[in-house]
């Protein structure tokens, strides 16, 4: 398999860690804490912070063959998978105006990437 093909697989796949890294903390985030200390340092955003971690890890291994000129695909493809994985497991709605938002993100990605 193409070295390109095989880096690209990896950076989206750090931008879909990233995006279940944003979930766990967001899920979080929406508990109510005892202490603000413990609203930080408790096993689910330690866990988060640890899979960002390893995303970015991983986006600096794909971005030694990926050239910089296909970020923007990632920036694209996180907004999509937040969005979903918010619908999925947030059971967030989604209304005509963050599809519109969303619509607009991907729409300025694509521009920045011509």
């Amino acid at each position: 398999m193409n070295s390109l093909f095989i880096h690209i697989l990896i950076l989206l796949s750090s931008v879909v860690i990233a995006c279940l890294s944003q979930l766990l903390l967001k899920k979080e985030a929406n508990k109510e804490h005892p202490t603000f200390i413990s609203q930080y340092l408790n096993l689910p955003v330690i866990l988060a912070y640890i899979v960002m971690l390893v995303s970015n890890i991983l986006s600096l291994l794909a971005f030694r063959v990926v050239p910089l000129s296909l970020s923007p695909i990632g920036d694209a493809v996180s907004q999509i998978v937040t969005v979903t994985l918010s619908i999925i497991f947030l059971k967030e709605k989604m209304t005509r105006k963050k599809l519109f938002g969303l619509l607009i993100i991907i729409i300025g990605t694509v521009i920045l990437a011509i």
